[in-house]
């Protein structure tokens, strides 16, 4: 199970040190600005409608082959949009290289879109186990590919080749263990069916994935592509622990929760067991990475990337609250609440776009702390949403995650003061401090109150469900 879980995130940290040390600032800042517009229309591909197919409970044949078709021809229609925008792009970037960038990963659309279904009906099926293998196996073989073309010399084309390989094994392997290749028909029935529930979650993802997005694209344009690429660099050493957390809470839960809704009616217990674990699994690491960034940037990226360590170290808080946002937005999406999840969305990125707009006009910290004010709004309107349609009330939400969330801070303020202190080698100093704050956070853990010990308990037990 260490494998599955945490296996994708030990290959993405091999591809930041390796890729850091080959390649500069620049070249990943032009990368990201073109994978961002990609990333964007990823999420109208979908549209919702792999969550959809997940949520009913009798598919049909032809369920999955409306969904397929529809995934394919939006793909196709996507992909051309973004080549006839290409060049409009590069001028507003006042790159050109851009241009040639976003066409070529514009192909990554199509190829993502021959396996969705496939993804889902295993996803359906509880079957992650070969979902994680082939997933890693894909990155694995894309990344070493990716090394030895940024070795020889040719920069950010090595970043684009590592996505369209990956995105093609990733799609290839799907389609051949799930051995299923839906028709080329649609069904209008039942795309009216599904896109009922999908619309709504897809519109939301679209607002989430817009405003994620956003930063970047505001500082790409008032700033060079060199700072893009540290604050995409920061970001990503952030993302990829919670961003680990929240798939596991996205993917695995979001099936279980709504058989348990089944079987029921209620899902307080379950999200409180599952809310205190997520948060107890990822303050830590989230304190560590805030509390030792130079540290750990100099580890990872190398010397040349140290000035995205202060970036870091602010962006560490948005993980806090998007851990929190991540598992109730689960919960919403389990008892079905789609039209909730896209109202929040809709006042929550709109307010929070403005809020980066009027920031970027001050620098850019106060971009990144209006990323971090923006995540708690979020969280804390996710939270008084789920206590709306369930029996898990806003006091005991927060009194839940206060106790991870005091001891991580306990354990940041700690290695802020003791990295200071101790001179030793950083990798040293790195365990050292780290295995030291580890069990002083187990210790608080244990000193809080014997409810809370026993509602972490039987999370660990609730959690083994997912496996």
């Amino acid at each position: 199970m260490f494998i599955e879980k945490f296996g994708n995130v030990a290959l993405r940290v091999i591809a930041i040190i390796s890729l850091a040390r080959l390649l500069g600032p620049e070249e990943f800042g032009l990368f990201a600005l073109a994978a961002v517009v990609v990333s964007i229309c990823s999420i109208l591909v979908d549209s919702g409608l792999g969550g959809a197919l997940i949520k009913k409970s009798n598919i049909s044949k032809e369920d999955y082959e409306t969904v397929f078709v529809f995934n394919v021809l939006v793909s196709v229609l996507l992909t051309f949009l973004l080549i006839l925008i290409s060049d409009s792009f590069g001028k507003f970037y006042d790159s050109n290289e851009l241009s040639t960038l976003l066409k070529a990963l514009s192909v990554v659309l199509i190829v993502k879109a021959l396996s969705i279904v496939q993804m889902t009906k295993l996803t359906k099926e509880l079957k992650f186990k070969p979902q994680a293998k082939i997933v890693l196996l894909s990155y694995l073989i894309s990344l070493i590919v990716a090394c030895v073309l940024a070795f020889y010399g040719y920069g950010y084309w090595a970043l684009v080749w590592q996505q369209i390989i990956e995105a093609s094994l990733t799609a290839i392997m799907f389609i051949i263990y799930a051995n299923y290749f839906p028709k080329f028909k649609f069904n209008t029935k039942s795309f009216k069916d599904l896109y009922s529930f999908g619309l709504k979650l897809m519109l939301a993802s679209f607002i989430k994935t817009i405003y994620q997005q956003t930063a970047t694209l505001i500082i790409g344009k008032r700033f060079d592509p060199g700072t893009v690429g540290l604050f995409n660099q920061a970001n990503k050493i952030i993302e990829l622990y919670v961003n680990a957390i929240s798939a596991i809470i996205d993917k695995a839960s979001f099936p279980i929760l709504v058989k348990q809704l089944e079987k029921n009616g209620d899902l307080t217990e379950d999200l409180k067991r599952l809310l205190i674990t997520s948060c107890f699994l990822s303050f830590f690491a989230i304190s560590v990475i805030g509390g030792m960034s130079d540290s750990i940037v100099i580890v990872l990226l190398g010397d040349k990337w140290l000035e995205a360590a202060w970036m870091l170290e602010i962006l560490s808080l948005c993980g806090v609250f998007i851990v929190v946002e991540s598992v109730t937005r689960s919960g919403l999406k389990s008892l079905g609440k789609a039209g909730k999840i896209l109202q929040l969305e809709i006042i929550k990125r709109s307010f929070s776009i403005f809020i980066l707009i009027l920031a970027a006009n001050f620098g850019l910290a106060y971009i990144l702390w209006a990323l971090v004010i923006n995540s708690a709004i979020g969280a804390f309107l996710n939270v008084i949403a789920i206590s709306k349609y369930t029996g898990y009330k806003i006091s005991t939400q927060l009194a839940n995650i206060a106790v991870p969330l005091s001891s991580g801070f306990c354990v940041y303020l700690i290695l802020k003061y003791l990295k200071g202190i101790v001179e030793v080698n950083i990798f040293a100093e790195l365990f050292t401090l780290v295995a030291l704050t580890a069990l002083l956070y187990i210790g608080m853990g244990y000193l809080s109150k014997s409810k809370e010990i026993i509602e972490l308990l039987s999370s660990i037990k609730f959690i083994s469900k997912f496996k």
